[in-house]
């Protein structure tokens, strides 16, 4: 079995807004915390394939081109299975949906503008989980 180095921990940024996205991975860096970005769900798909060892939370944004955050998160959730997912959205309707659209349940619902200490937190918080779980 392979055994994972917590070191390589990261958490999937998904989001169509370049600002949001470097200013996430910024902040989660500064903390000390690894990211990993995608420009949209399709760019998602890519990356979590690539790392799918590696990342253990994805935060995603429900209005994207190309691919909507909710088809994301069915396709995603199809590689990362049972990956918490928290859902970033500007639109209060987007997130409230969220379960009914998806059929699946985000971690926690993030209503754009977020506090980036509050996100960092939780993704800390998820990334402390997973690490216990690894170690029981």
């Amino acid at each position: 079995t392979q055994t994972e180095n917590p070191d390589l921990s990261a958490a999937l940024i998904v989001d169509d807004d370049e600002w949001t996205l470097s200013t996430l991975a910024k902040a989660m860096d500064s903390a000390g915390l690894r990211a990993i970005t995608a420009v949209n769900g399709v760019d998602a798909l890519e990356k979590l394939s690539q790392n799918v060892e590696e990342i253990k939370v994805i935060i995603l944004d429900l209005a994207m081109p190309e691919m909507t955050g909710f088809e994301a998160f069915r396709r995603l959730s199809k590689i990362g299975d049972d990956l918490p997912v928290i859902v970033a959205s500007g639109f209060a309707a987007d997130a409230d949906h969220f379960t009914e659209v998806t059929g699946g349940d985000a971690y926690a619902i993030f209503q754009k503008p977020y506090q980036l200490e509050e996100m960092i937190e939780k993704v800390r918080e998820i990334m402390d989980d997973s690490q216990l779980a690894l170690s029981s």
